[in-house]
């Protein structure tokens, strides 16, 4: 029997395969709005008082709240996020840059971060009740739409517009101040709706019509689903431990469904199934099909702004679990650089085979993608594995120029130097052809982790060369598990970009060690034997409505100021003591570990670590009394980063931090003494 979060399908599915497992399937945590807090807020403030006055007031008074809005982003470490260089800028010019900045913050205070840790067959508590409810419906769930966009339309209001286009205005009032104000009206009614109708559906309509003088169909509709199946099925959370104690007592399980409920899933409940996967032949859906391309040409769009011209090699991470929540969008995603479409079996949905996309429909040249597949994909996706190499050797066999097609441009050139250096002509074709590596069979992990949590590793470069060594095996339709590591270092030494896309905010690039170890390896090994020129990105398909793409920079950026510096956040973490303090370790391990490899944490962000975690008197308190342990792994952490030469803290944090070392030693050495 294996409890397991039913947001991660393939680490649970994987132990099914293994050893016949029972899974047990649990909530992830509830999440909620990130909201604004105290140091986004004091920018926030001035940039309304700007929107307010800009047209009315005289030149020299919009001159000095544009000044004034400058240093409150420059003190809060804002300005890398609008990409301004603070050695060369003109604060002068800086009103350009206003409504930027306000659409990022308004996309920081959206998106939804973790609020709770989940017990074991617990209903959420309080307002991690409303919480729940209100991210599981944030989305629209199958044919039912979601509750916050049919109460932002009940109330006259697109949705899409005010949160793409939040520096808008109507009536003077800001799109993003709408939405703020709505989305707490809903999240007011939703706390009635509990609190005060016990979720009685025609109560709560009756509370909307007296609220606005109508209630659409579409919100009927929604909040009936709340009341009567969204509503019973999390009171089913006791599920979790019933089902487990029916295992124990070698009755039947039932199965069900498993993703990520936040993401339009709302139907995966109730818990304690034994959860499943999807139909691998089904991938790509041809719902993902439609996320994925959009991604991609998001991807394409932002390579041009930032190198001038289009990718012709990018390096991409798949893993087996994004497979299975989405339906296949990187499966998409991938087929679309290359220009090759599914065709899907008329009646159940399989893919039974592809179009090749002429350059001309495509609009743009083909790219040149590797693969760095995961253990698991290996052993969960093998049909996957072959419809792409079936796309990639397809491609890469065309009659077209380099300029059009790098693929094939790559394969001749490499083939010719292989040959020139002795090579057997077909297994200079057979070897150049490959496109998808990972580890050797029967093996998972890439290393990279290992060496970060030892301190095993002297650079960048230790990280680059176990990632080479245990990544570098070769699948390909007849062709799995053979190590080809010059191939590995030919094909990622010229990535141009190294991708990895994130279908969920329940797991984030700072809520697992696994992303670090896949693209942070890739990109180490880029930073250390590839092209210097290269970008990393995340793209963000939590919501298949409203998919991003950010640098993973922007990414470590947004995550820090939406989560990391949140009390909404860290207060939640905080009601699940020994816990909730070890996750706050992790993060600070994770930011570390991403620094390690891919050089993209920033001095604001260590000192802001040690300021929630270590200097904030009541987090200090409760963290040496629930978990002393985390706190010398916090400061383990931050001095290794400071020894390695990633933070350059200041006079007064290493002050701070050598006193607090010599304290936590102390308390340590009791601890050790007790026992």
């Amino acid at each position: 029997m294996y409890p397991y979060t039913v947001n991660d399908p393939g680490e649970g599915v994987q132990c099914k395969r293994r050893i016949e497992s029972v899974l047990i399937g649990h909530m992830p945590p509830a999440m909620a709005r990130a909201d604004g807090y105290e140091e986004l807020d004091e920018v926030e403030v001035q940039i309304q008082d700007y929107f307010k006055f800009r047209f009315d007031s005289s030149e020299e008074m919009r001159k000095g709240l544009v000044a004034q809005i400058y240093e409150a982003a420059k003190r809060h470490n804002l300005l890398k996020d609008l990409k301004i260089d603070e050695e060369t800028f003109d604060p002068d010019d800086f009103e350009d840059y206003i409504i930027p900045l306000h659409d990022y913050l308004s996309d920081v205070e959206d998106t939804l971060v973790r609020s709770d840790l989940h017990i074991l067959g617990r209903v959420p508590e309080g307002h991690h009740y409303d919480e729940m409810v209100y991210s599981l419906m944030r989305l629209d769930n199958g044919s039912i739409r979601s509750l916050r966009d049919s109460y932002v339309a009940n109330a006259g209001y697109d949705i899409r517009e005010l949160i793409e286009h939040p520096s808008d205005a109507d009536d003077g009032i800001l799109n993003s101040e709408r939405l703020k104000a709505l989305d707490t009206d809903l999240r007011e009614f939703i706390g009635r709706l509990h609190s005060e109708y016990d979720f009685n559906s025609d109560v709560a309509i009756e509370d909307i019509i007296e609220h606005f003088g109508k209630a659409d169909e579409d919100l009927r509709e929604s909040v009936r689903y709340v009341c009567e199946r969204l509503v019973p099925n999390i009171d089913r959370m006791s599920y979790e431990v019933d089902h487990m104690m029916d295992a124990l007592d070698g009755r039947y399980v039932i199965p069900g469904p498993s993703g990520a409920p936040e993401r339009g899933n709302a139907d995966i409940l109730p818990m304690g199934r034994n959860f499943y996967g999807l139909d691998p032949e089904t991938v790509p859906t041809k719902t993902s099909w439609e996320i994925g391309k959009r991604m991609a040409e998001q991807m394409i769009e932002r390579f041009v702004e930032d190198h001038g011209r289009y990718p012709r090699e990018i390096g991409i991470v798949i893993w087996a679990t994004d497979m299975m929540k989405t339906g296949g969008d990187d499966a998409a995603y991938i087929l679309w650089l290359l220009g090759m479409e599914p065709i899907w079996f008329q009646h159940g949905g399989q893919v039974v085979g592809l179009r090749l996309i002429p350059v001309s429909e495509l609009g743009r040249p083909r790219v040149d993608v590797t693969l760095n597949i995961t253990g698991l994909f290996r052993d969960t996706f093998p049909a996957t594995i072959e419809l792409l190499d079936e796309a990639i050797k397809e491609v890469a066999g065309l009659d077209e120029s380099d300029e059009e097609n790098a693929l094939a441009a790559n394969l001749r050139h490499d083939i010719i130097e292989d040959i020139s250096r002795g090579m057997d002509p077909d297994l200079a074709r057979r070897n150049n052809s490959i496109r998808i590596f990972g580890e050797a069979l029967g093996t998972y992990g890439n290393g990279v982790g290992r060496l970060i949590e030892s301190s095993a590793w002297k650079d960048a470069s230790d990280l680059a060369d176990i990632y080479a060594d245990l990544s570098s095996y070769a699948y390909a339709k007849g062709d799995s598990g053979r190590q080809l590591k010059d191939n590995f270092i030919r094909r990622f030494s010229r990535v141009e970009a190294t991708i990895k896309n994130v279908p969920s905010r329940g797991i984030d690039i700072l809520d697992i060690d696994d992303v670090y170890q896949y693209l942070g390896g890739m990109n180490a090994f880029v930073r250390t034997y590839g092209n210097k020129d290269a970008t990393t990105y995340i793209g963000d398909n939590s919501d298949p409505k409203n998919t991003r793409i950010r640098s993973t920079q922007e990414e470590l950026r947004f995550l820090f100021r939406a989560k990391v510096m949140n009390p909404k956040f860290n207060d939640g973490l905080m009601e699940h003591g020994y816990n909730g303090a070890a996750e706050m370790a992790k993060i600070t391990e994770y930011t570390m570990a991403w620094d390690a490899t891919s050089d993209i944490a920033e001095d604001w962000m260590y000192d802001a670590l040690a300021d929630k975690y270590l200097f904030d008197e009541k987090v200090h308190e409760w963290m040496n009394e629930m978990n002393p342990y985390a706190t010398m792994n916090i400061l383990n952490t931050l001095q290794e980063a400071i020894g390695r030469g990633m933070w350059n803290a200041s006079e007064e944090y290493l002050e701070k931090l050598k006193e607090m070392l010599m304290q936590m030693d102390e308390l340590m050495e009791e601890l050790t003494d007790r026992r």
